[in-house]
């Protein structure tokens, strides 16, 4: 994955952090929602290009089927993941 995509990835996740916290701080509600959703939108997408980037590195003779995949998500989700808690 490149460089700049990487950089367009966490440059959502600080905007959604950006609008989710605005709206807390001015008591507006759709602004804090689409601030928490770009912020997920860009969390997800960081994952899956760590995913996809593991796979790659996968040594020729290993299998590439959807096991592995399996088995490569739930590594990275546990080893990689930070789920924020609410805040209410």
């Amino acid at each position: 994955m490149s460089a700049a995509r990487k950089l367009a990835h966490r440059a959502e996740v600080v905007k959604g952090a950006a609008m989710k916290t605005i709206g807390r701080l001015t008591g507006n509600r759709r602004l804090r929602a689409r601030g928490r959703r770009d912020q997920a939108k860009g969390n997800i997408k960081q994952y899956g290009a760590k995913i996809k980037d593991t796979l790659k590195r996968l040594p020729p003779g290993a299998v590439r089927g959807p096991m592995t995949f399996t088995l490569v998500l739930v590594a990275n989700l546990i080893l990689t993941a930070r789920f924020p808690r609410r805040r209410p």
